[in-house]
């Protein structure tokens, strides 16, 4: 259940991304009734998860794929002071419980044999053994961090000092061979962006984020950017199992007056 409905939730999302698309064509501004649909659009995913328990918390740590589609969308959509805000707070809550109890915690497990007897122990071995990087826990403390959520960056910073302090937290960017792999996956591409800040509440994680965007092109080099069609990187993060690169998202956690060429469209 958990698995199909993180599934449901990201193609919901994505298609979001693709309205919005539609709606700026030829450089114009959506009108009300295109927001207003996009923003029932957005409730209707919210709906679903308080309809589901099980989108409370994920159990793949890939899932941060669907997470970052739906929570950029979400909150370009104007729902992160409220809606966002509570779904990623009850998150972390359940995210510490589940990390300290030996509970049913989001692993670096892709295989579903695996994924249905997680854990197979409640050990610290084990625990160690899946998960050994993350690239979800880094983006709940970026979100958490941008929308000022004291009790959530504590307690992630609880779990990263100490039973996840093991944990390679990393991101993931487009490097200079990625226009060439991107569409097909023909090959491995891209760059880890690893061993990630976590202190002054987070704030750290942003400035280290934004300056990796800022230091490298190779985002707004693709041809689907460049052309203005960035749902198709978007699509292609979901299909091949990518993380979506913090160039699309950073800038929705930073203040207005922050100076950034890396911008969700």
């Amino acid at each position: 259940m958990n698995l199909k409905m993180f599934d449901t939730l990201g193609r919901l999302a994505l298609t979001g991304h693709w309205m919005i698309w539609l709606g700026r064509r030829s450089g114009r501004d959506l009108n009300a009734e295109q927001i207003a649909g996009l923003r029932k659009h957005v409730t209707s995913g919210f709906s679903m998860i308080a309809n589901n328990p099980s989108l409370l918390l994920p159990i793949m740590d890939e899932h941060a794929i669907e997470l970052a589609l739906f929570l950029s969308l979400a909150t370009l959509m104007g729902h992160a002071q409220a809606d966002v805000a509570g779904w990623l707070s009850e998150m972390v809550h359940r995210l510490k419980v589940a990390v300290v109890s030996h509970g049913r915690y989001p692993a670096a497990l892709t295989d579903y044999p695996d994924l249905l007897a997680h854990p197979k122990a409640q050990t610290d071995e084990y625990r160690r053994e899946v998960t050994s990087g993350s690239v979800l826990i880094p983006l709940l403390l970026a979100f958490a961090a941008g929308l000022g959520d004291v009790k959530s960056i504590a307690s992630l910073e609880e779990l990263i000092a100490g039973p996840l302090a093991h944990c390679t937290l990393q991101l993931w960017l487009p490097d200079e061979e990625s226009e060439k792999h991107f569409y097909l996956n023909d090959a491995v591409h891209g760059a880890a962006l690893a061993d990630l800040p976590t202190s002054a509440g987070g704030k750290d994680l942003l400035k280290v984020l934004l300056a990796a965007c800022k230091a490298t092109d190779w985002f707004n080099s693709l041809s689907a950017i460049g052309v203005g069609c960035f749902p198709l990187i978007l699509t292609a993060c979901r299909h091949y199992r990518l993380p979506v690169p913090p160039q699309y998202w950073i800038s929705l956690l930073l203040p207005p007056e922050t100076d950034t060429t890396t911008a969700a469209p």
